[in-house]
Parts: C-alpha cells; structure tokens; sequence
C-alpha cells in the first residue's frame, strides 16, 4: 500500500469503515480531485500503465465473473433474509467491479475506436477477455455436468 492511500485513509477514516479497497480509494480520491483515473490509480500504485491490452482484459474478464458470482450470491442472501451476507457479498462485487473500472481505458468501448491503433487495442483487449470467459465457460461448464451426472446416478439409485 502506498504512503499516499494510507495517509488518505488516516484523514478519512470512513474509508475504512466502509472497508475500501486500494482501487476503491484511488477512483475516490480521483472523483473527488477532479484527476484522471489512471493517472492518480497510477500514482497511488493501483494502476500499472504498461499492463498489455490483452492482459487486461483476461484480467477484467476474471475480476468481472467474480463480481457477478458475488452479485448472485448476494441476491441469494437477501432472498433467505441473510442480511450479514448479502452486504458482505456486495462488498465483493463492488471491490471486484472498482478493480475493472481502474483498468479501463476508452479504448475497451467502440466509441473510443478512433484510429487503427485504437482498434488493435480494442481487439487485443477483447481477446484476452473473451480468452478467460471461454476458459470459465469451459471449466464450470464442466463443473456442472460432472454435478449433472451425479444427481441422475443418485436418482436412479
């Protein structure tokens, strides 16, 4: 953690009474300033500029299906009435979504396509993403039928 988070987080203690991440405080304090993002998630050793398109995404891409995981999990808990666990889930989905957000750069829209580097970025960074959710897909895809299997071998016992 860097010097300047922990002194921001000593002048402002509801950082971390609401539990903020590194990424958290540093899009925080970047809001509050009126700073770019990146630049001040850089400053604050949140943000690595040199991180690869494609890199960044398989990053996104895992830090994205964890914060859905969450999500769900947190809908589950408000379902049953597990308040405690329903706001320890969204925690992880708000920390998860503000590691995505950190990295992001307009290039990961179509909008921010405005040359032809803009576009090999923009397809490096979605190779890399789409790279880790075929992985996932395949992976719990295969989690799923291996449960599947085991429900119908139990049934027909």
């Amino acid at each position: 953690m860097s010097e300047l988070i922990q002194y921001l987080r000593s002048e402002f203690p509801k950082l971390d009474e609401y539990e903020y991440s590194d990424e958290e405080v540093s899009l925080w304090y970047a809001d509050k300033t009126g700073g770019d993002r990146q630049e001040v998630g850089e400053m604050l050793g949140v943000y690595d500029p040199n991180q690869g398109n494609f890199s960044r995404g398989i990053d996104s891409a895992i830090d994205s299906t964890q914060g859905m995981a969450y999500g769900a999990g947190a809908l589950a808990a408000d379902t049953f009435g597990f308040d405690n666990a329903r706001n320890s889930m969204i925690r992880g989905y708000q920390k998860n979504m503000a590691q995505v957000e950190q990295r992001a750069r307009p290039t990961d829209t179509f909008d921010g396509i405005n040359s032809f580097g803009d576009a090999a970025d923009f397809a490096a960074y979605y190779s890399g993403y789409g790279l880790a959710q075929g992985a996932q897909a395949i992976a719990t895809g295969g989690l799923g039928s291996l449960i599947g299997k085991q429900v119908v071998k139990q049934g027909i016992k």
